[in-house]
């Protein structure tokens, strides 16, 4: 899978997980996982901690794009934590990854017609 629709899907997952239907559909467990091994991963990195927080709690497509780039940047610095987050895409299903590609549709939309 394109690593940046992991990191893409990874950071959906986390911004929507409060959100029933997510929760519903993957599972509580799954989400609460991801974010754990995520602040592990980002250790005391305060910049990316912050992403995770503000995608978290905002989840507008600024907070998901800053999240996905913490992400990647982590991904590339640490192997273990790139099959990590491969594999919570994969867990995540095809739900979590339209749901950002409707986003970004939407989002062209939008920009379009300004």
């Amino acid at each position: 899978m394109d690593p940046t629709v992991v990191y893409e899907t990874v950071a959906t997952l986390v911004a929507a997980g409060a959100g029933k239907e997510v929760a519903e559909g993957v599972g509580g467990g799954l989400i609460s996982g991801v974010i754990a091994g995520i602040r592990k991963a980002f250790g005391k990195d305060r910049r990316a901690l912050d992403a995770l927080e503000r995608a978290r709690s905002n989840n507008s497509p600024k907070a998901i794009e800053d999240l996905a780039a913490a992400l990647q940047w982590h991904a590339q610095e640490d192997r273990n934590f790139a099959d990590d987050l491969a594999r919570w895409s994969e867990e995540a299903g095809p739900e979590v990854r339209q749901m950002r590609s409707e986003e970004r549709r939407v989002g062209k939309e939008c920009r379009s017609r300004w």
